[in-house]
């Protein structure tokens, strides 16, 4: 999975892309975030693996910029905001999905 270079330029994604354990209870479960950490910005370094390389994901319909940050080192992710904000923003837009049919997309041949 490709990631972003920078807080300017998030993966735009939608919640059930970024399901890690479907067992959990919580939308911040299934997405493997915790309390532990929280990064109201894009963190400097991992506090897992001491990485300094990070994706931040905005996630379509919760937020206008990234919520979440995961290490492109050892693929932690940390909540940009304690996990009861996490939890109503997440809960917004459970359900929500595309149609990658409807994208538009170009064939190959037609990269530039």
């Amino acid at each position: 999975m490709a990631g972003s270079k920078s807080k300017d330029d998030p993966l735009y994604a939608v919640l059930i892309d970024l399901v890690r354990v479907e067992n959990q209870s919580t939308s911040t479960g299934k997405v493997g975030l915790s309390s532990e950490y929280i990064f109201p910005d894009e963190p400097n370094e991992c506090p897992a693996c001491q990485g300094k390389k990070f994706r931040s994901y905005e996630i379509l319909g919760a937020h206008d910029d990234p919520i979440v940050w995961e290490c492109v080192n050892c693929d932690m992710r940390y909540p940009r905001f304690d996990l009861i904000v996490m939890e109503e923003l997440l809960d917004k837009v459970k359900g929500l999905w595309t149609n990658p049919d409807d994208w538009g997309f170009s064939p190959k041949e037609e990269f530039n």
